[in-house]
């Protein structure tokens, strides 16, 4: 695990101001983890067999002088070429996607979350200007409509002038519509703001980076009619709670683009992916052997769900509108900070613990994915009904060579071998990585989702589902008389 882990990505989001104009994206589900696993447990699997029984054709031509040999040989290699040239391209891209567009999808959706914070921390400023300002029109006897915060002749959008005609301050209200906040919000990105206490938040995107769609051009008449209203309050911090309540996301709000927002929903994809890619083990690529390591899988897994946390911007937003959770996090919270209507909480790798130790991915994520995996066998299993088919062989009429035989053991042995290694540097990291807490607490996810709960104190990985997934290893190995590697049992526990 690095180092560096926790530290917030420095980018600037494209997708805040989309998804706060409006713009619904259209998302592709790409099922990379789906894709991975067909040919993890089935093309891999075929193809093994094919390259299996190319050996054993070999050895039985080496044995025996043949006139057409060479010719054989060759034909046969011949075929089984291309097939192996495939999975090496298919592997090749998959792992230059991972490199380039899905690393970029994580800083993005970390971006997108850092402007939801600009954005709300620059609204909260932007009300207390305006409450000053409003206490200086008292103060003065002002009897007009302030329209020092509207965007007439500031931003070129036809009928914006009549627009904002009865919008702005008095001295007991202030009116503002939902087209000014969506400027507002453009304005707090691409020109940051200053806060009473002086301190001034640089912005997040460069000047008129970010374009405005056509039906905020138009001003429609929606945009027009949605207008909310701030009574004054001699207490600027009441006024601007009041405005944050009027514009944040709840039934009669303004804002609801935290209610769109799939950034966080993406997190469930996108971790299945990665432990299909780590399941997937080392491969050859165009640009050399390449894997995904278990190391790297968890940092991502721990940087994602750090996601699902609130700070104190947020905190106050939901405390402000009634909500105890952040939107669209709903159906996340049952997968990876607690279970079933009790809410006991998980540990903060027990979700990527099941996924990554399931013989095949998906088989315990209910009916729906149970049936999609139901013709695979995972590599435990397969070694399993190898082990016991061998047992139950007893003396065939004709014989299997030794060799044949052995080689086959092998390869079964050899992927257990391979899953439970990468699990014993799972537990060891996870083991490492509860020390690490300890001393830096404030550098992992703590599941802090609720704003008026106390922080649950959680382990990195609950030692039940440790010692069940030892015993069931253990079982299959006394029944296939497999021998278990002695560094997952070290790292297990025992």
């Amino acid at each position: 695990m690095p180092e560096g882990y926790g530290s917030d990505a420095q980018h600037s989001s494209l997708l805040a101001a989309w998804s706060f104009y409006g713009t619904e994206a259209t998302t592709t589900k790409m099922r990379l983890d789906e894709n991975l696993e067909i040919i993890r447990l089935e093309y891999t699997r075929t193809l093994e067999r094919i390259q299996h029984i190319e050996r054993m054709i070999k050895t039985h031509l080496e044995r025996h002088q043949s006139a057409g040999r060479e010719q054989t040989l060759a034909s046969m290699r011949a075929s089984i070429a291309p097939l192996e040239e495939l999975k090496k391209q298919v592997y090749t891209r998959i792992f230059r996607i991972n490199k380039t567009i899905s690393r970029c999808g994580e800083m993005l959706a970390r971006a997108e979350l850092n402007a939801q914070k600009q954005i709300l921390v620059g609204l909260d400023s932007h009300l207390r200007d305006i409450h000053r300002a409003m206490s200086k029109a008292r103060n003065a006897g002002f009897s007009g409509v302030g329209k020092d915060f509207g965007f007439a002749g500031k931003v070129a959008l036809p009928g914006l002038e009549e627009h904002e005609a009865k919008l702005g301050y008095t001295t007991e209200t202030f009116r503002a519509s939902k087209l000014q906040l969506l400027l507002r919000a453009r304005s707090i990105l691409e020109n940051g703001f200053s806060k009473a206490n002086g301190e001034v938040v640089q912005p997040m995107r460069d000047q008129n980076s970010i374009q405005i769609p056509a039906r905020l051009r138009d001003v429609t008449e929606s945009l027009r009619s949605e207008v909310i209203n701030i009574e004054w309050s001699d207490s600027e911090e009441q006024f601007a709670n009041r405005g944050i309540r009027l514009i944040m996301p709840d039934r009669d709000a303004l804002f609801h683009w935290p209610e769109f927002n799939s950034t966080v929903i993406s997190i469930r994809s996108r971790i299945r992916s990665l432990t299909a890619l780590t399941k997937a083990g080392l491969q050859e690529t165009d640009d050399g052997p390449q894997s995904f390591s278990t190391q790297d899988l968890i940092r991502s897994t721990l940087e994602m769900e750090n996601w699902l946390e609130m700070d104190a911007t947020w905190k106050r937003v939901l405390n402000l509108t009634g909500r105890y959770s952040r939107f669209s996090l709903d159906s996340m919270l049952d997968t990876f900070a607690w279970g079933g209507a009790d809410h006991t909480f998980y540990g903060l790798l027990d979700n990527l613990f099941k996924q990554i130790t399931a013989d095949k991915l998906g088989e315990n994520q209910g009916d729906v994915e149970s049936t999609r995996y139901r013709n695979r066998i995972g590599v435990i299993s397969e070694f399993a009904d190898q082990a016991t088919t061998i047992k139950a062989l007893g003396q065939p009429m004709l014989a299997i060579p030794t060799e044949t035989l052995h080689d086959l053991d092998q390869l079964y042995r050899r992927r257990v071998d391979a899953h439970l290694e990468s699990m014993a540097t799972f537990l060891t990291i996870a083991r490492q990585l509860e020390d690490r807490r300890a001393r830096s607490p404030e550098a992992f996810p703590s599941w802090r989702i609720f704003s008026s709960r106390p922080t649950p104190q959680v382990p990195i990985l609950r030692a039940t589902l440790v010692e069940n997934y030892r015993a069931e290893i253990a079982e299959m190995g006394r029944q296939s008389g497999y021998v278990v590697p002695e560094a997952f049992i070290r790292a297990s526990g025992h």
